[in-house]
């Protein structure tokens, strides 16, 4: 055991004399790493780095280069958690590369030094558990860092909801189930380029799958257009808000007062704001002329669902997404393997295709998703078709639009206020 612990101590003193050269001359923020009291690091570092302090002052041009370098140094100690955390002996070089490429990417700033100290040591947790599901995946699918990176599980349940179950009770049923697919492959997006959007820390993926299929009807109806609907307007107008919802609520809602382009209302920004009826007043509305919900948790529907994609064109579905598996998803086929209580849903995506992976047989759902293009594949999820994975194959919802009917100019005022209930994040 003390030979062990000798060797990784080697190791990481290797490590570090290997990275020094860089280091000294990094531009790249690792400023932000030291979030640890230098002065009281230091005594440490040069105890246990004495060689290579001493190497510094004696080839550096000036001993505030050394000494600055120390300083440098003391980030790395909070590299040591990854080596608890389980993560292989060459892993802190690209653990510290991570959290830069992540901080940066994503545009991460936190309130204080210990804030950030904090989130830190959440990434690594993260970081493990991302290791672990690429292990247990075999390539199968792949999981990487993305902007949930440095959030608990606790916080991300905090920030989206999950479902009420007795709002579910005025779901139509299915019909009775399809044995047969009326097309083995379909994909909507090789015709209609669907803009990926990102509904960012706000509850609010009832709205953008919702809005999402509407554009989808309007590409559908006007072939090689690109529609940009605003999903800022239902968020300030309905009286929903971030909390979550049902996606019925929110296609009741288009079908009584519609939307508008996304460039003549306020920009998405997060938050559900004041209505700005005078800019719905001046912008042209677009609304749908019904649609159709079907919910029944008993029976997996799956062939049924296909052959509203095949036939109608994307629909949206209900799954359990507050998972790791989801939360991280970077690529591949995802299969889960686990169960979930029958009904068990808290996220809407838009499912725009599906089809059978040749190499492996297997059949798989292509999604839409609403957490932006860094997540998944360029914001989109393959998914195991035919096994129920996530309890998809329960909901599904899609509009239907007038073709006889334009977009139009209204007056008519949105509602002031509607009884916001909790289904999805």
């Amino acid at each position: 055991m003390e030979d062990q612990r000798r060797l990784r101590e080697t190791d990481l003193i290797k490590f570090i004399l290997s990275h020094i050269a860089k280091l000294v001359n990094s531009k790249s923020g690792l400023a932000t790493m030291f979030l640890v009291k230098p002065l009281d690091c230091l005594e440490v570092l040069l105890e246990q780095f004495k060689t290579t302090f001493f190497f510094l002052r004696r080839n550096s041009s000036s001993f505030s280069l050394a000494f600055g370098t120390m300083f440098r140094l003391a980030s790395l100690f909070l590299l040591l958690p990854a080596l608890n955390a389980g993560l292989p002996l060459n892993a802190p070089g690209e653990v510290l590369s991570q959290w830069e490429s992540f901080t940066e990417t994503h545009a991460k700033t936190y309130s204080s030094s210990q804030e950030e100290k904090r989130r830190y040591k959440v990434f690594l947790d993260n970081l493990k558990t991302i290791n672990r599901l690429n292990n247990e995946h075999q390539g199968n699918a792949t999981f990487a860092v993305n902007q949930f990176s440095d959030m608990t599980e606790e916080e991300l349940g905090e920030m989206f909801p999950g479902e009420s179950p007795d709002l579910l009770e005025d779901l139509q049923p299915f019909p009775a189930l399809d044995t047969e697919l009326y097309s083995p492959y379909f994909n909507w997006n090789r015709t209609l380029r669907m803009k990926v959007k990102d509904q960012q820390t706000c509850g609010s993926c009832y709205i953008f799958a919702s809005v999402a299929a509407m554009e989808a009807k309007e590409m559908q109806k006007y072939p090689g257009t690109q529609w940009d609907l605003s999903e800022q307007k239902v968020l300030d107008c309905s009286g929903f808000g971030c909390n979550g919802n049902l996606v019925a609520n929110a296609m009741q809602y288009l079908q009584d007062y519609g939307t508008v382009p996304s460039n003549e209302y306020v920009r998405y920004h997060n938050s559900k704001g004041q209505c700005k009826q005078n800019m719905v007043n001046h912008a042209h509305k677009y609304t749908i002329y019904k649609y159709r919900n079907l919910y029944d948790p008993r029976q997996n529907f799956e062939n049924n669902i296909a052959n509203m994609i095949a036939t109608t064109g994307p629909v949206v579905v209900a799954m359990k997404a507050r998972i790791p598996e989801v939360k991280y998803y970077r690529g591949g086929i995802l299969s889960v393997n686990r169960n979930f209580r029958q009904g068990d849903t808290d996220h809407f995506m838009l499912a725009v295709g599906y089809g059978t992976d040749s190499s492996t047989a297997k059949k798989y759902w292509i999604l839409k998703n609403s957490w932006g293009t860094r997540w998944g594949v360029g914001g989109f999820m393959y998914l195991e078709r035919g096994t129920n994975q996530l309890n998809i194959g329960h909901a599904a919802t899609y509009p239907v639009l007038n073709y006889l009917n334009k977009a139009h100019k209204s007056v008519q005022k949105d509602p002031a206020t509607k009884r916001p209930s909790h289904f999805g994040f």
